[in-house]
């Protein structure tokens, strides 16, 4: 048992599958941490970026809409007032 899997490791080793040395190995694992830990934060940044222009479009649609009531509101006073200036004739 021991004599193949030392065999299947040097095959391995001559097809470039497998690694030297546990230097090799802690570097693999270094880079596809970092690989990781880079998707992640730029999943993180596209979800803050969402959800500020999601925040930003819902602002303006609140302040498009209490324009509106303003200018509808001091539509509706002039339109109910007394002066013979604001009807017009």
């Amino acid at each position: 048992m021991k004599l193949q899997n030392t065999q299947q490791l040097d095959r391995q080793r001559r097809a470039g599958v497998g690694f030297h040395s546990l230097h090799e190995a802690l570097d693999a694992i270094a880079t596809r941490d970092f690989a990781v830990m880079a998707d992640l934060g730029g999943v993180a940044l596209l979800m803050i970026a969402y959800r500020r222009r999601r925040t930003t479009e819902n602002g303006e649609k609140g302040e498009t809409t209490k324009l509106f009531t303003e200018r509808f509101t001091t539509a509706s006073e002039r339109l109910g007032s007394e002066h013979a200036a604001v009807h017009g004739r």
